[in-house]
């Protein structure tokens, strides 16, 4: 597999695969990450605890750690970056497979 590929003005750079094993561990905890915090607020409340503040930000703690795992996980998996050469501007654009980053533009 190329690393690189060039169409007219356009650079696109491909990132190697990583194992499947390291993948699908990256890809567990970002799910667990995920979906602790709500099991364990769950469990709380099933337990017979109140529920408070500090479930929010156990929720919104985990919530970016899990994003932040999942974003790494399909680098791994699907990235890609687009760099577009004009004459006034660069155009550099990460793509992460399900989604991709915002356009950052230089002139």
């Amino acid at each position: 597999m190329k690393s690189y590929e060039i169409n007219n003005n356009q650079l696109i750079l491909k990132v190697r695969k990583s194992p499947v094993f390291i993948r699908s561990v990256m890809f567990l905890f970002s799910f667990l990450f995920f979906f602790s915090p709500l099991m364990g607020i769950a469990l709380s409340i099933s337990m017979g605890y109140q529920f408070h503040f500090g479930f929010l930000i156990w929720i919104g703690l985990f919530g970016l750690m899990g994003f932040y795992m999942l974003r790494i996980s399909l680098w791994n998996t699907y990235g890609y970056e687009t760099i577009v050469f004009d004459k006034q501007k660069v155009t550099y654009q990460a793509n992460y497979g399900w989604f991709k980053d915002g356009k950052k533009l230089k002139t």
